[in-house]
């Protein structure tokens, strides 16, 4: 069997040990987000973390051209809370963000059934934001919601997946942690079938 090769790309995030402890069976690379991101396309999937940093939405060249990057690259990308965000932007113009900071446990529900969730029809997640997604565009399904907004969300075309709570900071504590296993699980199957699709075509 071949092994998966993931990028994580470290937006700030404090959690690089616990991404590294829920991947643990791919082949990873970690790189920081000022680096060159022009190679996205060599690796099997794309995770961007969140950030500790608060968060610059504007003109800067480093924004602009990371969400060139995002946009251009052919490969699934999860996006975990600000990555959430960075994706939502590359993806939708329509998408509208909103300073509103929450920390905390937050009961979320599953708004669409969804095989990263199992058959969960609702779950506590662990939110550490500044900005919250206060709509999407129609580029994107939504998939679960919390009380101040967009949880979760799948690209309606592409494979590419948002989540707005931490399940990467929820080992030994909630369940969520599954969730993003199964998102990447999810991502690498779905990619694989495009691509067996293709060759049959």
């Amino acid at each position: 069997m071949i092994e998966k090769r993931i990028l994580i790309i470290d937006n700030g995030t404090q959690y690089i040990n616990h991404f590294e402890a829920l991947m643990q069976d791919y082949r990873l690379d970690i790189v920081h987000w000022r680096e060159d991101l022009d190679r996205l396309d060599v690796y099997d999937l794309i995770v961007l973390s969140g950030t500790s940093y608060l968060p610059v939405f504007g003109a800067h060249t480093w924004y602009r051209r990371y969400l060139q990057s995002l946009h251009e690259c052919r490969k699934p990308i999860i996006g975990i809370c600000f990555g959430f965000h960075l994706l939502a932007k590359a993806y939708s113009k329509a998408v509208q963000l909103r300073f509103q900071p929450h920390f905390g446990h937050y009961r979320t529900t599953v708004v669409r059934p969804h095989p990263i969730f199992y058959e969960e029809r609702s779950f506590t997640g662990r939110y550490k934001h500044a900005f919250r997604i206060r709509r999407l565009g129609n580029e994107f399904i939504e998939l679960a919601r919390y009380s101040n907004g967009v949880a979760a969300a799948e690209h309606r075309y592409k494979p590419i997946m948002g989540i707005q709570f931490h399940p990467e900071d929820a080992m030994d504590q909630l369940s969520t942690d599954t969730f993003f296993q199964n998102a990447v699980a999810y991502l690498l199957d779905k990619e694989a079938r495009v691509q067996r699709d293709s060759k049959t075509a």
